[in-house]
């Protein structure tokens, strides 16, 4: 009965070439597309799990509604005005800690001058971020950035981000410190100690590295 099925299915494909190699081309498109999905899915499903009690860590975000003048607009975005960190610790007992982070796509907006202050004593920055040193044989080396950020100095922990060099509960602490990303440190420096270097944000703007920590499985 089995290979009556086949022949048949076999003379039914025959009869229509052309079709058959539409359906049998889509199908094949459809398997490997989800297959291809199916396993990134998986992946950003698990990206953030290799924290510490990351099942407990949430991530704000804003629930707009607004009126454009023609008809209500309803707007989801992955991000909250910094002073809600402040005002949420202080009114839900249930929140034991928050950070924040500042993407370099925001830098053109505001940020916070101290750790978690409110409102008062914003600045504006620019989003380009150039940083530059110079070497041992006095030349110069200049290095534009594209993932730069501000956090506040629990950032480290907050996460479960491992430190190659520096206290997780210090790194931060100074405004104008800036801790490097191994890759970045090499990519910088070699295998020299960069702790203690002093780099030109944009040629003005004086920071000191005060740690390394390990990239991001």
């Amino acid at each position: 009965m089995l290979l009556n099925y086949l022949k048949l299915t076999l003379r039914l494909l025959q009869r229509n070439p052309f079709f058959t190699l539409i359906n049998v081309t889509g199908l094949s498109v459809g398997f490997a597309v989800f297959f291809v999905l199916w396993h990134h899915a998986e992946y950003e499903l698990k990206s953030d799990q290799f924290h510490k009690d990351h099942e407990r860590i949430f991530r704000v975000y804003s629930d707009f509604y607004f009126n454009s003048g023609i008809d209500w607009t309803h707007y989801l975005c992955g991000s909250m005005h910094p002073v809600f960190a402040t005002i949420a610790k202080e009114q839900f007992t249930a929140i034991e800690s928050t950070t924040r982070i500042i993407h370099q796509r925001n830098l053109d907006e505001v940020r916070w001058e101290g750790p978690q202050t409110d409102t008062a004593g914003w600045s504006e920055l620019e989003t380009k971020v150039i940083l530059s040193y110079v070497d041992r044989q006095g030349v110069k080396r200049t290095f534009k950035e594209t993932k730069a950020a501000y956090a506040d100095p629990n950032f480290f922990d907050f996460f479960s981000i491992r430190l190659i060099k520096g206290e997780p509960r210090q790194v931060l602490n100074n405004p104008d410190g800036v801790v490097l990303s191994e890759s970045i440190s090499k990519k910088y420096f070699g295998e020299d100690d960069p702790v203690g270097k002093t780099l030109l944000r944009n040629g003005t703007q004086a920071v000191t590295v005060t740690g390394v920590f390990q990239d991001p499985p």
